[in-house]
């Protein structure tokens, strides 16, 4: 096979990964995490509770699809916060960008 056939492939798992994740965070909105005043998570909108759950298992099959497939050529994130740097590698962190957004935000997995 090719490498130009592998590489499309390779990047069709990625762009799976992306498409249900962006439907997964569209069924979702930012709301105060329970028992905290100031931290958010995101959380299904009201309605939607059944439509996440469906989704939940798709995406992280999906993820692990892409981040098999991303291999060499995938990013890692670093975040700086109140002095503290972490890592991320955006597409296995991604359930991370729903359990807290504000250090690792939606977008910063999606533009990665």
């Amino acid at each position: 096979m090719r490498a130009s056939v592998r590489l499309r492939q390779r990047a069709l798992l990625v762009a799976e990964f992306r498409d249900v994740y962006v439907e997964l965070v569209g069924l979702m909105e930012l709301a105060a995490r329970p028992g905290t005043l100031t931290m958010t998570e995101l959380q299904p909108k009201a309605g939607k509770e059944l439509a996440v759950s469906d989704l939940f298992p798709r995406v992280a099959r999906a993820a692990g699809k892409a981040g098999t497939a991303a291999g060499d050529q995938s990013r890692r994130i670093s975040v700086t916060q109140f002095g503290q740097t972490r890592e991320f590698a955006p597409i296995p962190a991604w359930q991370h960008s729903l359990d807290d957004p504000q250090t690792l935000p939606v977008k910063m997995v999606l533009d990665c």
